[in-house]
């Protein structure tokens, strides 16, 4: 039976809204917002095959283009263009 009186509850109701106890939210951000906000990085940055292949030759040709070391002259490569980029 109604008694004519408006309430909160009745109210909300009427206008589709939800209420919940402690009246409305009055943060802008949700904590949802605010933790994408935190774990938006630097885009990942990463080294192509191309990259770390023409920074060995050049090692190589830097070196004398001594024969057999192929793996070693990769290896900078790739540690000096991390370096550079920031790369871990």
């Amino acid at each position: 039976m109604s008694t004519g009186k408006k309430t909160k509850g009745n109210a909300a109701r009427k206008t589709g809204q939800k209420t919940r106890p402690g009246g409305p939210k009055t943060s802008s951000g949700s904590s949802h917002n605010q933790k994408a906000a935190q774990t938006k990085a630097t885009p990942a940055v990463t080294l192509t095959y191309d990259q770390i292949a023409q920074r060995a030759e050049h090692l190589w040709r830097q070196s004398g283009c001594l024969p057999g070391r192929d793996e070693q002259n990769w290896q900078e490569a790739e540690a000096q263009l991390r370096a550079e980029q920031g790369v871990k």
